[in-house]
């Protein structure tokens, strides 16, 4: 059973929609040829519905897109044909009380078809349109039969048809409303947790965001704590707003200077991190000092520490973290932001 659950999950339902009414079709005509039942019409239909899915299903890629979007459209369309045939062209044919059958069965797959494909309001509409089609030519047909004497079949179809597929269209609309309102509590959760993780005045991600890396950092990452110097200078002698001004500058440096796959974090104030995959603590000392270099061009007040080391095996984050931070305390005691940062 679980193996069952999962290879539902990932099965592509509207696609394998597709192959409901083409299986049905491929085996309805080999069974009216081997019967030699077979008229002109029912056969024309269902050759249609073969060729738009094969097509739908193995054609050009350019054209699966509009295909798919016009299946449920198109399988109105021949349901209704093969419904006006059954009712007024072939009443008496052998095969009308199949076709009936499977105009009402196959009404269903439209209906989880249009769901699958539009939004719960406008899903409602079509099919409530195709519905009212169908009763609205099955009308005639019942008055015709109830003049005929046959009351039963002249009311009791329409009424059948009606309510049961009515219930239908009612049942997909509320399940269709709960997967939309579903979808949007997990996009709201998404936005949220994104803006849980990021600096609103770098836009980096934050310290709650590198404790979540930190937790499922690969073999041997190199964690790298920056502080920034000179940032209460700057702030001093021209404002907060400079202040912030730097610490962008720095976080923009840091993120162009990192490697593909590498992570840039803002802690809080003017302390940084960088999550580093394949680098050593050389490198990321050229790192910050590269940054550093081009911040001074604006800012010459503008310095950086930084203590870089590697998470030795099943060490905690914690106990990871503050051997970085004590490594980068260590590099600003030496007064010499230029000297290697010491490996913790």
């Amino acid at each position: 059973m679980p193996a069952l659950n999962a290879a539902f999950r990932h099965t592509d339902v509207p696609r394998f929609l597709l192959w409901v009414p083409l299986v049905a079709s491929s085996l309805t005509i080999w069974i009216l040829v081997v019967l030699r039942i077979a008229p002109h019409i029912y056969m024309a239909l269902l050759t249609l519905v073969v060729l738009f899915d094969l097509l739908a299903l193995f054609g050009p890629r350019r054209w699966q897109a509009g295909l798919f979007v016009a299946a449920p459209p198109v399988y109105a369309g021949v349901l209704l044909l093969a419904w006006i045939n059954a009712l007024y062209v072939l009443p008496t044919h052998p095969t009308t009380p199949m076709t009936r059958t499977t105009v009402e069965l196959f009404m269903t797959v439209i209906y989880v078809s249009g769901f699958l494909r539009y939004a719960p309001g406008q899903a409602v509409r079509r099919a409530g349109a195709f519905l009212g089609l169908l009763l609205a030519t099955l009308l005639p047909y019942s008055l015709q039969t109830y003049r005929a004497g046959n009351a039963v079949d002249s009311l009791f179809l329409p009424f059948v048809l009606l309510f049961t597929h009515s219930a239908l269209i009612a049942v997909l609309w509320s399940f269709s409303q709960a997967r939309e309102q579903l979808v949007q509590a997990q996009a709201r959760e998404a936005a949220l947790s994104e803006l849980a993780h990021r600096d609103p005045l770098t836009g980096l991600h934050n310290r709650r965001a590198l404790d979540d890396d930190l937790e499922k950092a690969g073999p041997r990452p190199l964690l790298a704590v920056i502080d920034i110097d000179g940032l209460k200078a700057v702030n001093d002698a021209q404002g907060h707003q400079a202040g912030d001004d730097l610490l962008r500058h720095f976080a923009a440096g840091f993120v162009q200077a990192a490697a593909q796959g590498d992570r840039v974090y803002r802690l809080g104030g003017d302390e940084f991190a960088l999550l580093l995959g394949q680098a050593g603590p050389e490198a990321a000392r050229r790192l910050v000092e590269h940054v550093t270099a081009r911040v001074r061009a604006i800012y010459p007040e503008a310095g950086a520490s930084v203590g870089a080391v590697h998470r030795h095996p099943h060490e905690p984050v914690a106990a990871w973290f503050t051997r970085a931070d004590r490594a980068m305390y260590a590099h600003k005691a030496q007064g010499q932001p230029d000297r290697p940062p010491p490996e913790g």
